[in-house]
């Protein structure tokens, strides 16, 4: 089935990175509709504690796997950003049942549909108010930015990295198509989209203009949330989509959203 999904084999294709000593990625190949190289990536966080937080979930290779037992074993939360990064969930909760999943609600119908259970479900409205444990709200902060978007994003504050899904993207992809066999600029349809979703000159100005598309259904939700991430400190990004952004990382949010900064609406 991941295969399938992935138009690879995550066997073979994932790459795991140490970025710290507590952060690990799963990077590998992902088309969007078959035709857009943009890439996927999974994060695992161990806290202060040994538990372990695993944010866009990836597929449970062998080497992800062993790489989680390397790291303590114990995943006590799973973070699915948004109705779009959740296809490995259920592997995951077969693998640690003991695990709990954090996700917007917009997800939550189809978690159902899989049998798969949702403890938290994140709004915009209740984001403040979550009853997650001590460690974890002592550890991270989390925002919830609405609209079209409905996405949650997640500030590891230990090391200053912020950690989101569709959000931002840093095209090309090419830490995620190192080992896939084939370039991740290949295809007219690719090159193309990585010109809009890229984070220097012309791809910042496209960026911009698509969240602000994304944001337009609602405003206040949208532009709350990336004020709130706004008010955090961090330095490195880690993106679903593209390439670690691993300084400058409140800089390049504040540039990107800039349109969605101001309080004046």
């Amino acid at each position: 089935m991941a295969s399938k999904l992935l138009q690879c084999d995550p066997e073979k294709t994932t790459v795991i990175r140490h970025v710290t000593p507590n952060i690990v990625t799963c990077s590998l190949p992902f088309s969007r509709y078959g035709q857009l190289k943009i890439g996927a990536r999974g994060t695992i966080i161990k806290t202060p504690s040994g538990s372990l937080v695993v944010f866009s979930p990836t597929p449970l290779t062998r080497q992800t796997r062993e790489t989680v037992e390397t790291l303590g074993g114990e995943v006590k939360y799973l973070i699915a950003p948004d109705a779009e990064h959740y296809l490995f969930l259920k592997e995951w909760l077969a693998a640690f049942p003991g695990a709990s999943i954090i996700g917007p609600a917009s997800l939550a119908p189809k978690l159902q549909k899989s049998n798969v259970p949702m403890a938290t479900q994140v709004t915009y409205e209740n984001q403040s108010q979550l009853n997650l444990d001590a460690e974890f709200s002592a550890t991270f902060d989390l925002a919830f930015v609405g609209a079209v978007a409905c996405e949650v994003v997640l500030l590891y504050r230990p090391e200053k990295t912020l950690l989101v899904a569709d959000l931002l993207f840093n095209l090309p992809a090419k830490e995620q198509y190192s080992k896939a066999g084939s370039k991740e600029e290949s295809g007219v349809w690719t090159k193309a989209f990585n010109r809009m979703r890229g984070l220097t000159g012309q791809p910042a100005v496209w960026q911009r203009r698509i969240l602000g598309a994304i944001a337009a259904s609602d405003k206040t939700s949208f532009d709350g949330g990336i004020q709130t991430v706004a008010g955090w400190e961090f330095e490195r990004i880690i993106v679903c989509h593209g390439d670690v952004i691993e300084e400058g990382g409140k800089e390049i949010w504040k540039s990107i959203f800039e349109g969605h900064l101001s309080t004046d609406g």
